[in-house]
């Protein structure tokens, strides 16, 4: 498979990157880069066709503001990232698939102004409730700590700590020994920047998820606040998003993957906005 090399725009080391891939992840830095395809090299034109292409150029102008004049309204779909924020985000519409057949996991993110990450994880088993089960936190960089848990719905029996080697970093991961009184159980976790590249002029999120077999519905949720600017959505694209309180919330489905996804959101950070009610997030998946 052919390779070639290039660098981390923030620390500069290099990156081995592949012929196919997407995205490569900096070993030294841990930040994420979507890679672009590499335009090809343009044609050099000859001097004595150059002033015949940008008379065309300029006449093609002339008409688009004559039309734009006359009071065309259209928009293309690839206008839409050029209008302000609360126009183009309306055309990410979506039905609610909050569907509670069978087993459910649920995930909200919830990207604060201050940079730190809520995570609520809510499972729905059906049976499981009055029983000793596992919930597994997400696996966190180093200096993206857990900062506080508390459980829904069950009782936290004992805890243990995992760390995996990943890219020449430690992650670590808890596995919770819960007692849940109810079917529907999990946990609320805030966390110093969990799945976040804090940047100097905007903000990365940046959530993976892998295919499987096990839940009838594995949605996540991902709230960042109306004040913030949201100038991308890339990868792996939502399937619904509604503004709730003071927050836009897009909704992912990552139930049928046969892959591992991304989810990429680049925004600049808003002012303080309350803190979700998870439950209504969770109806409205």
């Amino acid at each position: 498979m052919a390779e070639n090399t290039s660098y981390c725009p923030l620390c500069k080391s290099p990156l081995t990157v592949f012929n196919g891939m997407t995205e490569v992840v900096c070993s030294k830095c841990g930040n994420v880069i979507t890679l672009q395809a590499h335009a090809s090299k343009p044609r050099i034109r000859r001097p004595k066709y150059q002033l015949g292409m940008l008379l065309v150029l300029v006449a093609i102008l002339a008409g688009v503001w004559v039309c734009v004049g006359m009071g065309g309204s259209g928009e293309s779909q690839s206008q839409k990232s050029s209008v302000p924020r609360t126009n183009w985000i309306e055309y990410i519409g979506g039905e609610s698939r909050a569907a509670n057949a069978g087993r459910v996991s649920f995930s909200l993110y919830q990207f604060n102004s201050d940079d730190t990450v809520r995570i609520v994880n809510i499972i729905l088993i059906p049976g499981d409730g009055g029983t000793i089960t596992n919930i597994w936190s997400p696996w966190l960089r180093p200096g993206d700590e857990m900062l506080d848990v508390t459980f829904i719905n069950a009782v936290l029996v004992s805890q243990y700590s995992y760390e995996e080697e990943y890219h020449g970093r430690i992650d670590t991961c808890y596995n919770y020994v819960v007692n849940a009184w109810d079917d529907h159980y999990g946990y609320d976790m805030l966390t110093a920047r969990g799945y976040l590249h804090v940047r100097e002029a905007d903000r990365l999120l940046s959530i993976g998820s892998d295919p499987q077999d096990y839940y009838s519905n594995y949605i996540v949720a991902v709230a960042v606040p109306l004040s913030a600017e949201i100038t991308r959505i890339n990868d792996y694209q939502p399937y619904r998003h509604i503004t709730l309180d003071e927050w836009d919330v897009f909704y992912y489905d990552t139930t049928d993957i046969t892959s591992h996804v991304s989810i990429h959101i680049t925004y600049i950070p808003g002012v303080y906005a309350p803190p979700l009610d998870w439950s209504e997030v969770e109806s409205s998946r």
